[in-house]
Parts: structure tokens; sequence; C-alpha cells
């Protein structure tokens, strides 16, 4: 750690990270959002007290523990509405698992910027799309921090995690907020992304995108198995790409540098532009030095998330969720006219793709699965093994239904694959594998039933989805949508 002063140095001077944004489309209009949505998208409570949601099916009563989700809830304020989905605060949404019984609850996450906003009563900062009248200017990158992706637990500890910032630790009982976190004196107000990974060993990895200063660079933390830093260092990037996650391999902490790049401008979005005829890179650095082992460049391509990555002899393969450019940032989960919420919106269709690389000579392949699936998970216990990855989207045949969304399992290696339909109206949020205490493994995921205005769970067992779910809990209300969460067995 001897170099943290070095490193910071070499960052932009001050460390506000110019969360200025264009004005957005009003949800105000009444055109903005289909009606079987707006539900989700508007004023919700600040808390949810716990309940028991209805159940349907048979819930095993091995099956405890807590399944977290992260939710931009708090989209609109004193006659002001956000107009896109990652400018809404966050709040912390728990399904209890308890002995064949399921309970809900949910508490805002108190950051300094949802603590000064509450008692000014109004949107205080610009959001990434969204800018609030008489917005004051971030002083540092946890001014407009709504800590809103995704919730993660780390040794013993509950942390809300947006990308631009600081985590926030949560009480895991009563999802009360602690505080935000630090990693160390010289690393308050970094990036810390909402993507930690698990090593094999029990260390914990994540990054920062640094592309405000002149020089991208990119912050790789370890943290140990209890969240504690163990070692940090800035990585110098070929180009300011937009990174939103990682992969990890045996050997390597992998990046992928996307080829939407930013180059500083008065706002944010309108800071990035895709390079169409420009390259991504896939940046391999050793876990033991950090430093680059090799650099592949590929076509020019959008990524947000990542399924496993694994070795096998001389290759390597990662899976990711790739878009052919970057309009599902800017206008996709926008909540105007063009959101890929408010229509049959195929032009956002990622493409969970496989690529297969030779580490000895860089030379790579890529397999498509010809499926627009998203947020694709694994099992976390055995991460770097060839293993099916299960996501929520639709396939993308000539014949196929843009309309709604599939819980989908696909194998990177076999190709095969498992999809279930739940018919229109439902939308499915990111699943997750779980074990109840006999062994038995399961999927889990939140959803909405749009057509009734209620939100809950739904329960498979893992390797028989197309058999539909073998359980269901439900509230008589919508829940704002969420992005990413985590299963914690109790």
């Amino acid at each position: 750690m001897s170099n943290r002063r070095e490193f910071l140095q070499t960052l932009a001077a001050g460390t506000a990270c110019g969360l200025a944004a264009k004005s957005g489309l009003s949800l105000a209009s009444g055109s903005a959002m289909p009606a079987d949505l707006g539900g989700a998208f508007k004023a919700v409570p600040k808390s949810f007290e716990k309940r028991a949601l209805t159940l349907e099916g048979n819930w095993p009563a091995d099956l405890r523990g807590s399944l977290y989700r992260n939710s931009p809830a708090m989209l609109e304020r004193n006659g002001f509405q956000h107009s896109h989905l990652f400018d809404g605060d966050g709040m912390i949404q728990k399904f209890s698992l308890e002995g064949g019984k399921v309970f809900h609850q949910a508490q805002m996450v108190a950051t300094d910027k949802f603590l000064k906003e509450e008692d000014a009563e109004r949107f205080l900062y610009h959001g990434l799309g969204s800018s609030p009248p008489n917005a004051r200017a971030a002083r540092n990158n946890d001014s407009a921090n709504p800590a809103n992706i995704s919730v993660r637990k780390m040794g013993d500890k509950l942390f809300a995690l947006w990308e631009a910032g600081s985590a926030y630790e949560i009480d895991p009982e009563n999802l009360s907020t602690y505080g935000r976190v630090d990693w160390g004196e010289d690393l308050k107000h970094l990036p810390f992304s909402a993507h930690p990974l698990r090593d094999a060993n029990g260390d914990w990895w994540n990054i920062g995108s640094w592309i405000y200063s002149g020089q991208a660079r990119t912050i790789i933390y370890q943290l140990d198995a209890q969240a504690k830093l163990k070692r940090v260092k800035a990585i110098p990037m070929n180009q300011a790409g937009y990174m939103h996650a990682f992969a990890l391999s045996q050997r390597f902490v992998i990046l992928v540098n996307t080829a939407h790049l930013y180059t500083p401008g008065k706002r944010y979005f309108d800071s990035f532009n895709f390079d169409a005829k420009g390259k991504t890179e896939i940046v391999l650095l050793d876990k033991n030095d950090l430093s680059v082992f090799k650099t592949i460049e590929i076509p020019a391509n959008f990524v947000f998330h990542f399924g496993n990555a694994f070795e096998q002899g001389d290759e390597l393969f990662i899976s990711m969720a790739q878009y052919h450019n970057a309009d599902i940032m800017a206008k996709g989960l926008g909540l105007g006219p063009q959101s890929a919420f408010a229509k049959e919106a195929t032009q956002y269709n990622s493409d969970l793709s496989v690529y297969r690389i030779n580490l000895k000579n860089g030379k790579w392949q890529k397999q498509s699965s010809q499926l627009a699936m998203e947020f694709p998970n694994f099992r976390e216990a055995t991460p770097y093994t060839a293993q099916n990855l299960i996501g929520m989207g639709r396939p993308t045949g000539p014949t196929d239904k843009a309309d709604q969304d599939y819980l989908i399992s696909y194998h990177p290696l076999s190709g095969e694959r498992e999809i279930y339909d739940f018919g229109s109206g439902f939308t499915i949020e990111e699943p997750l594998f779980i074990n109840g205490a006999s062994g038995q493994e399961y999927v889990i995921h939140s959803l909405a039933d749009r057509q009734k205005s209620r939100s809950g769970l739904a329960l498979f067992r893992s390797g028989e989805l197309k058999a539909g779910p073998i359980a269901m809990a439900w509230a008589e209300e919508q829940f704002p949508f969420g992005f990413h969460g985590c299963f914690v067995p109790s």
C-alpha cells in the first residue's frame, strides 16, 4: 500500500466525476410508460414494514435465508421525476425465507445524498440521465451517490453498491444504513463497482473505473474474506471505455474495456460516444502482481454484465451479455417513450456470447448463443468451471416473441439451453442459484405480474426450469424494479 498516494496523484485533480446530465423525457406526459408499468416507476413508500407474502405451491421448509435486492426506487420528489432508471435513490428489499413462509420488507439507503435531499425536500444533484431544477455541482463522487445498483454480503457485512463512488454498509436485519465505507484514508470517494467477485480462496476483488483524468485508469481492489483491503493498484488503460463489471478466472482479473468512449463534456451521457469503427479491449491482469499479461482486441461492443470465466489448458473462456452499440444505457434504461420498458424494444437486444481465447497467441473465437440474455449468473461456490448460466431475456429467432421475458439456462460449451415462458405481462428480474439445507439446488428470482399490479418471488428446481416454478410468493402491489442482489443462507 506504499503507492496509494502516488497512484492517487496520477488521477484527475479533485474527485468530482462530473455527473451533470442532460434533461430527460418526463414521466408526467402520460405517454412515457404503459399503464401496467406505471406503478413500478412512480412514487413508492420510503420503507415497507415486514409482512408475510401470499404463498402458492410448496415452499421447502429447509430453504432458509434472505434474498436481498437493490432497486432505484425514489424517482420523484416535489413534482420532479427522474427520467432514467439509474438516477433513482437505492432501496434495499429483503425477502426472508423462514421454514416454508416468505416475508418482505424494504428500506431506502440513507446515503449522504438521500439525507440532504430529505432535508431540502427536493432533488439537489444531477443524475446520470436527469437534471433537477437548480441542481448543485457534485463536490466529489459521493455527492450524488444513490447506492442503487447492487447489494452484496462480503464477510459479515452487507453493502449497498453503486459504481462511481463508495459502498454503504447496511444492517442485514432491519436494513438501516450504518454509513459510507472507506477502504483506506487515501481511497475516499473513489469508484468501487457494484459487482465485486469472490475468488476461490475467499478473497474479494473489485474494480473502479476512472475515466475523467485524461489518462484512463482502472483501480483494482483486492479484499480479504472479511472485506478488509489487502491491495490496490491503478492500471493505465489504452482508451477511456465504459466498464460496469469485470470477470475472474483462475489466474486473471479480466477487464473488458468497451468501445463506449468518454471525452470531457458538459453533460455525462453526452460525454460518451460509441465508436462503432473502434475496438473493445480484453485486458488480462495477472492476479499475482496485477501486471498486464495480454491485451486482446475484439470488434467494438458494449457490455454491462458477465457470466463466469474459466481456463482449460491454454484456453480462456469468457461469457458476456454484449450489445452492438450502447443505446441500452442512454435510451433503453430511460423511462420515456424510447425505453426498453415501454415497447417491443428489440433494438436493445443483447447477445450472450462466449469468447474463447488462446492464451499463447491471443487469437480468439466467438460463439453466439442466439439469446438476448441479461443478468447472467453462475454458481459462486464453483466459479472457474464450465457450468450453465442462468439469466433472463428471450430467444432472438425470427418467430420468437419480443414483448416478454423468459427465464433462461444456457451452457457456454455445449450450447444446451432451457427456457421457461411465464407468458405475457410478466417482468423477470435477476435469477440466482441457491441451496437448501439438504443440498437441493434451486433457482430463485423476483418478478412483477404487471396485469395484476403485484410483485413476488418464483422458485424453481435447478435443472428443471421447463417444469415451471414449484412455489411462488406474492404481495398485492408492485415493488420498485431492481437490478442486482444476493442470497444469504441462514
